[in-house]
């Protein structure tokens, strides 16, 4: 039987410690971007049907151009988030390849 002093890390580190925290890095960044990416998507869609509502009512020209550049604003953060996307992707895809997966990620598609 083993004493309770050898018993205090049960858990071993696999030897690719470190590539597979970068790879559960690269998981994780490619994710939080890629629900960004959705999420502004639909932010799009949505400022895009009120700056149609704007320009059949005739109003305040003002408002207009704020709508206009509110959602100028909303397409730059989507297309900042779809690159790091991308980026975070090919990231995983490299550490995947690195510690000899047989299969694609989950985001591959």
């Amino acid at each position: 039987m083993q004493s309770p002093c050898a018993m205090r890390n049960p858990i071993e580190l696999p030897p690719q410690g470190d590539r597979l925290r970068q790879f559960l890095r690269a998981q994780l960044e490619w994710e939080r971007y890629h629900a960004s990416r959705m999420r502004l998507v639909h932010l799009l869609a949505l400022g895009g049907l009120g700056l149609c509502v704007l320009l059949v009512a005739r109003g305040v020209e003002r408002l207009h151009v704020a709508a206009l550049a509110a959602w100028s604003v909303c397409f730059a953060a989507t297309a900042y988030a779809a690159i790091m996307e991308q980026r975070w992707r090919r990231q995983l895809h490299a550490c995947a390849k690195e510690l000899g997966s047989p299969k694609d990620p989950p985001c591959a598609s």
